[in-house]
This record gives C-alpha cells, structure tokens and sequence, in this order.
C-alpha cells in the first residue's frame, strides 16, 4: 500500500459504501446507543478506498468504519471527513481491513482470516491454501459456498498447519483426501484435530499405505468414526479420542508388536 496516494476529504456521507463483502452487519443496538449519547469528539475517520468506476463515476468503498457512518448519518451529518486512498487493488483492500482490525474485538477471527485468505499478503496463510489446493481442498471465504473439500474450519486448519510446519502438513492432508475426499463430517474442527493428532505423534511409525488401505478397503467413513468417537469413554480433549479411534482402526489384524500405542496419545 505504500505506493497509494493517501489524502483527507470531506465526503458525502450518500456517497459511502460498504466495500468488503465480509465486513460483519451493522449492530443496530450499537448504533441506537451511540446517536442516543452522540459526542463529535468520539467520531473516529472512516478509511475508504477511491476509485472511478466502469461509468466514469466516483466510488467511495468504506474499509473501516460503517457504523460511524451510519451513526453521523442518523445524526443528521452531510458530509465526514474521511482518509482516503486511491489506486489500492482488492489485494491491498483487504491487506488494509486486516491491518485496520487485528487489535479490534468488533472484527471475528474469521473475517480477519478472509481478508489474508482474498488479499494474499500474508505468506503463511498463501501457503496454507497451496497446500490444500495441491490435494483438492480450499478454505470457505465468501465467495465460495459450501461443499465437498471447502473447509469451513478455518483458525483450525491454520493452528494445524502452524503446528505441522509445510511439508507434514501436505502429507498428512494428502493421506486425508485420498481416505475421506472432503467429506463434511472428516472437515469439521474436531476429525481435524484428530488427524493431526494422530499424524504428529506416530508419523515416524505408522505406515501411510496401511493407513490408507485400513479405511479404503472396510469402507470405514468419517461419520463411522465420529460414532465411535461419541461411544468413547476416555475422559480427555475431544481430538484425542478421535486420534484414538483411528489408532484402534489402524491397528486391526496387526500382531502386537507392530500396533501404534495408543496409550502414547496421553502420554
């Protein structure tokens, strides 16, 4: 952003609007409260990003601050001095929101990680969906629905892969598309949390083909394993159970001495 010229500006408050699809809805009680104990020297600066639209026409797009804006628009204001900067692509829109709104709680983690998912500024998280495109998978932002292989547990996926560094995370999401291909039920926060659990504690002992061959061939599902894991009585953190559910599935028809401990799980 560094290369966008930067200005202050008067605008029509009409001519404000929202530009990032994933900005949270308007808080309505919030906005009631704060015209009802209205105080000028509290307005803060929206940000907008300037640009002349296909009609040769000014476009305001609001980046950080709808709600003040529709707070002075109550008030009675016309116009809102604004920081405004011109010539930002999408990219350093959404690089801008983020920066904006990392140290503010009215922003969810999850419209933060859209922001760094669409503006592609932020190296880990570029890795982290390459790596999941390279095995047919991609992380829900909003303008991609839901479905098979979109990923909706975002902060989760990005913890693991965090964890896991680059190339086990690959390996082990490699495993997990051959075995369930994106099924709803083995991409929810938990299963999830358990492959990985499963991954980091016997990746130097458990063989990825027997793996593979264990649940391809018996056909045993996402949803059976969650069955088993809601029968389990192990009293510990839910990803664990199901790390141990697939230990337990890997493990049949082996002899004694080349079964995976489960008790390494709680160790």
């Amino acid at each position: 952003m560094k290369d966008a010229k930067r200005r202050f500006e008067w605008i029509p408050v009409e001519e404000l609007h929202s530009g990032l699809v994933y900005q949270r809805p308007i808080n309505e009680d919030f906005v009631r409260d704060k015209v009802l104990h209205f105080d000028k020297n509290e307005v803060e600066t929206p940000c907008i990003s300037f640009k002349i639209n296909k009609d040769g026409k000014n476009e305001y797009r609001v980046i950080d601050g709808q709600h003040t804006i529709m707070i002075v628009k109550q008030i009675g204001w016309i116009k809102i001095r604004c920081e405004v900067r011109e010539g930002l692509s999408e990219d350093q829109e959404n690089e801008w929101f983020y920066r904006k709104n990392t140290k503010k709680r009215n922003q969810t983690r999850n419209r933060l990680q859209n922001s760094k998912i669409e503006g592609k500024f932020d190296l880990t998280t570029n890795l982290l969906v390459n790596s999941l495109e390279s095995v047919g998978y991609k992380l829900k932002t909003s303008d991609i629905k839901n479905g098979k292989g979109i990923i909706n547990a975002g902060l989760t996926i990005e913890n693991i892969f965090k964890e896991m560094g680059e190339l086990d995370f690959k390996k082990c999401m490699e495993i997990h598309s051959i075995v369930w291909d994106g099924n709803k039920k083995s991409i929810s926060k938990p299963f999830l949390n358990g492959m990985c659990k499963f991954y980091i504690t016997y990746k130097d002992e458990f063989d990825s083909k027997r793996f593979i061959n264990s649940f391809l061939k018996k056909n045993i599902t996402a949803e059976n394993i969650a069955k088993d894991v809601s029968n389990n009585t192990l009293k510990k953190d839910i990803s664990i159970k199901y790390a141990w559910v697939l230990v337990e599935y890997y493990n049949k028809g082996l002899k004694d001495e080349k079964k995976l401990k489960c008790s390494k799980l709680i160790d």
